[in-house]
């Protein structure tokens, strides 16, 4: 089948030298790497994308990282990937013949997910994903949930994100609805503070000393309070009434925590739901606390990698076919200063000649600041190959 896959590529609009360039010092790099560890390597699938085709090779396996080695080093992939699953057999070309016997849970965060970044260049963007993936590793995957530092990896994508592997026991065995339900528990989805009052009213739930959500929504609710305290009257009616108040509400509700005395008794004894009357304006007041909690302490993670118990992940040191960089694992107290552009990069400190079509401020990868204007520049290999792969320089005629 591989054989068959292979001689079925079609060549791309990408011109051939260049693409012969970029294969080079791939096939340089596999050929060179000694460390491809791989938890069970034997009992994972694998998957290739190739630069000369849009398909995925995948139903691979290999017994050891010298095969793994061979294979990369002969058929220069531009992505690698392997199952988060463990299988009897890995090499089966339908599911249902491989033996599934767990799968690791992975977390999947990248520019897609992360609110805000649309109008972010590359570098600011790395910045504000990094920042969102320590919020979810540090709130929720070691918080929350609870799972040590040994027990998981993090990886640079190699693009636009990161990746954490958890590889506990504990969550070899669950399948998609149970992994479903932890990503609605990090994001928030189906908050209620009733539900985990406990059947106690959602009163009980802003007096709670507990931790996670629990915690969350009451320091949300004090959040609002001294945001209420901060505003005028007509702005405050007018957020209240937004939430499904009552006019007449709304403003009992501004003059009782505008009072420092009585807002301040209300936090301390954790029954903010006090400064409401009527059930329905309640239930209203509940749900906008809700709301300010999710947006401001809801994690950011893809759904369908996370319970999909098959996904193939990208694998640690290899390379990203659309950037050049290597996919990289690091601890978490490694992760506060990497830096991609420098961190993520192909170990050759060598200068090629590009030629820029169009001129352009490319991201500092591998410290080059500055504006390359059209014609042949002599540039740090991997700001080369990155220009050369995302089509925005190619080589000298």
């Amino acid at each position: 089948m591989l054989k068959n896959h292979l001689n079925q590529r079609v060549n791309n609009a990408q011109p051939v030298p260049e693409l012969e360039f970029v294969r080079s010092y791939f096939s340089r790099y596999y050929s060179e790497r000694r460390d491809y560890t791989v938890p069970s390597m034997e009992q994972r699938e694998f998957g290739f994308m190739y630069f000369e085709g849009s398909f995925m090779e995948r139903h691979r396996g290999f017994a050891n990282e010298a095969e793994l080695r061979d294979f990369l080093s002969k058929h220069v992939p531009s992505h690698v990937y392997y199952s988060s699953a463990y299988y009897e057999d890995p090499d089966a070309d339908r599911m249902e013949l491989k033996g599934w016997k767990g799968a690791d849970l992975i977390f999947d965060l990248d520019a897609d997910h992360v609110k805000g970044v649309e109008k972010l260049s590359y570098q600011e963007m790395l910045e504000k994903v990094k920042g969102s993936v320590i919020k979810l590793y540090d709130e929720f995957v070691c918080g929350d949930l609870g799972f040590s530092e040994s027990e998981t990896e993090i990886t640079f994508s190699g693009g636009r994100g990161y990746h954490i592997h958890v590889f506990s026991q504990q969550v070899r065995m669950l399948g998609s609805h149970e992994r479903r339900e932890i990503v609605d528990y990090i994001t928030a989805n189906g908050l209620s503070a009733e539900l985990l009052a406990g059947g106690h009213g959602a009163k009980g739930i802003f007096s709670s000393e507990n931790e996670g959500w629990p915690l969350r929504l009451r320091t949300a609710a004090s959040v609002f309070v001294e945001e209420i305290k901060g505003i005028d009257e007509r702005e405050a009616v007018r957020m209240l009434r937004a939430a499904g108040i009552s006019r007449q509400e709304a403003h009992e509700i501004y003059t009782k925590l505008k009072d420092d005395a009585i807002a301040a008794k209300l936090l301390e004894d954790g029954n903010v739901l006090a400064v409401v009357k009527s059930n329905s304006n309640a239930t209203a007041f509940i749900s906008l606390i809700e709301n300010k909690a999710r947006e401001r302490f809801a994690g950011e993670t893809d759904q369908p990698v996370t319970s999909d118990i098959h996904r193939l992940i990208r694998m640690p040191e290899s390379l990203h076919g659309k950037t050049g960089f290597r996919v990289v694992r690091m601890s978490r107290s490694e992760l506060d200063a990497f830096n991609p552009l420098n961190d993520a990069l192909l170990p050759y400190d060598e200068h090629v000649e590009v030629r820029i079509q169009k001129e352009l401020t490319p991201p500092p990868v591998a410290g080059f600041e500055g504006t390359l204007t059209e014609g042949v520049h002599e540039l740090p290999l991997p700001l080369a190959l990155f220009l050369l792969l995302r089509k925005q320089a190619t080589l000298p005629s």
